[in-house]
Parts: C-alpha cells; sequence; structure tokens
C-alpha cells in the first residue's frame, strides 16, 4: 500500500516539474546513519556522528573535484569579485561549530540525521572582502554537482540561495572540514555550507561560486524542488509551500522497532533537535498518548546541535508495548502528533515516532540477578 502511495505521490509531483533528471553518469546517492548506540559507555561518543556513520544525500552524484586546481569565487553584486585556492582558505582564520544535519525528507524513525563539528570560515568574512552591493538581496551557493533540468533539459548545477541576513550570521560557514578531519569526498570536499537551523538542501556541498543577487533566485532546485505540496480541499488547486527551517522533532533510538526487551528496569533512550531552538523538555507516553512522562535531558553542548534524552521505565508486565516521544522548544512549539495525510509529498516530517516492542520475562543469571537488557 505504501509502495503504490509513494508512486502516485511521485507521478503528481513529476507532473508539477518537481523532480529532476540526472544524465548517465550521474546517480543520486542515498545512504542513512546506522541506530545510534546510547548505551552509558557510548554516550559521549555517539552525541558526535562518525564520518563513517554520517547519512549522505545527493541529488546528482559526487563529482570529481582536484583539490590543487579548484577555486572559490565571489561574484555578482559585489565591488571587488574574488577567489581563493583551498591552500589559501585554510590560512584564513577559522571557527569551529556543532551542528545537527537533517535530510528535509527523513521520516520520524529515519536515520538521515547526524550531528557533527563543522570547521571553517564564515561566510560574512568571504563576502566582505568583496564588499556586497547595498541592493543585494540574496546570495546563490553554486556546488559542482551537475545534472539536467528536466523541464529545458539542458545541464544545471546544484544550487541554492539564502537571504542576505542569513548569510551574514556568524554561524554560516564556508566548512573545510568535519569532526576534525578534511571533507571526504561524500561530504563536500573540498568546501561546503553549513547553515545551521536549516534542513541539509541548504548545505550545499562541493562549493564552487558564492554570487551575490539582488533578486530572488529562481534555479531549479529554489523553485521546483523542495515544496509541500497539497490539494485545496474545496478548488483541487495545487498548493505549493516552501519547505521552512527546521522545526522540533525527537526519536526514540532504544528500544528499536519490534525488539524484545527483558522485564525489569528499561531505560527508554533517544535523541531531540529543534534548529537552533533550545529543547525545554521531551515527554514519552506508553499508553498511546492518555499520559505523559517526562524524560531527562543531558546537558545542551551546543545550541544548534540535538540533545540526548532518557527514562528508566519499569514495565507493568509482559507483552506487547508502544512508546511515542514528542518534544518542546523553550517557546512552547512542538510537534504535530500524527502525519498530514492531504500532504502529496513528504518534507519537514515531524509527527511523533512510535516504536512497538515486547516485554518478556527477565533472565535469571548465575548469580541470581534479574537483567533488564535486550533479551
Amino acid at each position: 500500500m505504501r509502495r503504490a502511495l509513494e508512486s502516485a505521490r511521485r507521478d503528481f509531483l513529476k507532473a508539477l516539474g518537481l523532480f529532476v533528471l540526472s544524465p548517465p553518469g550521474w546517480e543520486p546517492q542515498g545512504a542513512e546513519s546506522p541506530v545510534p548506540s546510547l548505551s552509558p559507555e557510548s554516550d559521549e561518543t555517539k552525541w558526535l556522528t562518525p564520518v563513517e556513520e554520517f547519512f549522505v544525500r545527493n541529488h546528482l552524484g559526487v563529482p570529481s573535484i582536484n583539490r590543487e586546481d579548484w577555486k572559490l569565487v565571489v561574484e555578482g553584486a559585489v565591488t571587488q569579485p574574488l577567489e581563493w585556492s583551498y591552500a589559501e582558505l585554510q590560512r584564513m582564520p577559522m571557527v569551529s561549530r556543532t551542528v545537527t544535519l537533517e535530510c528535509a525528507e527523513n521520516l520520524p524513525e529515519g536515520r538521515s540525521v547526524g550531528n557533527a563539528i563543522w570547521t571553517g570560515i564564515p561566510l560574512a568574512t568571504l563576502l566582505e572582502g568583496a564588499e556586497v552591493d547595498a541592493g543585494a538581496r540574496e546570495i546563490v551557493l553554486e556546488g559542482a554537482d551537475r545534472g539536467l533540468d528536466e523541464d529545458e533539459m539542458v545541464p544545471v548545477s546544484y544550487a541554492r540561495s539564502l537571504p542576505l541576513e542569513q548569510s551574514l550570521l556568524a554561524e554560516t560557514l564556508v566548512a573545510l572540514e568535519m569532526n576534525g578531519q578534511p571533507l571526504t569526498p561524500a561530504h563536500g570536499h573540498p568546501a561546503r555550507v553549513i547553515v545551521p537551523g536549516w534542513y541539509g538542501m541548504a548545505h550545499v556541498k562541493w562549493l564552487k561560486r558564492i554570487k551575490v543577487v539582488r533578486d530572488a533566485f529562481q534555479g531549479f532546485y529554489m523553485s521546483k524542488r523542495y515544496f509541500t505540496a497539497r490539494r485545496h480541499p474545496n478548488t483541487g488547486e495545487h498548493i505549493l509551500t516552501p519547505v521552512p527551517r527546521m522545526g522540533v522533532k525527537s526519536q526514540i533510538h532504544f528500544p528499536r522497532e519490534g525488539q524484545v526487551v527483558n522485564q525489569g528496569s528499561c531505560i527508554i533512550r533517544g535523541a531531540a533537535w529543534s534548529g537552533c531552538r533550545p529543547v525545554e523538555r521531551v515527554e514519552i507516553s506508553t499508553d498511546d498518548g492518555t499520559t505523559w512522562i517526562g524524560t531527562r535531558l543531558a546537558e545542551e553542548r551546543s545550541p544548534c546541535a540535538w540533545v540526548h534524552w532518557s527514562h528508566r521505565w519499569e514495565p507493568p508486565s509482559t507483552g506487547s508495548f508502544a512508546v511515542q516521544v514528542r518534544a518542546f522548544d523553550n517557546q512552547g512549539r512542538t510537534q504535530p502528533l500524527s502525519e498530514d495525510l492531504g500532504r502529496i509529498n513528504r518534507y519537514d516530517n515531524r509527527w511523533l515516532h512510535r516504536v512497538q516492542f515486547r516485554v518478556s520475562e527477565a533472565l535469571v543469571d548465575k548469580t541470581g540477578s534479574r537483567s533488564g537488557e535486550i533479551a
């Protein structure tokens, strides 16, 4: 049923021009992070997602780039166009930001989300050197990955724009490093953009051009992608709304779907994030939302990074159980209870994550103690 629904969604969006075709040799890529291990001994390391476990999402494949020949250009509505080599950027003062990235299509249970330390040069520093014109409105960020615009059938690069004010914020980076190491090709080497609080489509990889423009950018990935689509209930008209910035979201990492745990004390764990707004509280329910229980939040280490949560739960009996989670930010905003079935496509998927699992009788080891761990 779900496969048929997804096929219908794709056909509808293609009719609206909301899909892109890639030429032979260019293949979109997708790899999700493994389910985080949140046992006590690994909480510290897993707050950061290792590079090799970090999710990958590309529309147009990984371009082949020789770092020695690569240049980053700033042009457009500026007084002084500039360009830098990789070595020149490396010599500039750099800063680090810990930021959680999430794919805009990531489902509540999905693993296209990760947390890393990104090191690079503030985008504002590069723009300041070029002297942005007074009438500038947006900053267009263009990557080296290319494909075909399916309407015009001409090559296009992946490009997205940011409002000028966002580009000038200190936390918006042109990153060269991820978790203390140079970016890998899959994650945008030599340079990528990091825009804290925005979904992954804004974090342009393989950055080659920064263009300052006076009008709203109408490139393919701004005008025909990353819109939520729905039909008007009365007229049937197609209503398209740009994908918003990241909102409040939470996940359960233990127990996992279908897992069997032993009767006894069980620590339910997970993570929550809210763009760059603090997560105020996280609650779980084991009775289908009739009652909600507050969880313990780990100390917040970075304003734009996820926070771990946990709750020690005593199963009332053996058998099947379901747990769901919801988070709130510091302004009281929370998550929708369920999926909006009126939408045609799936972006900004923040409805409640729900996990079904089983509790079995606790095992008794040779010392006579009872275990509350995985059966």
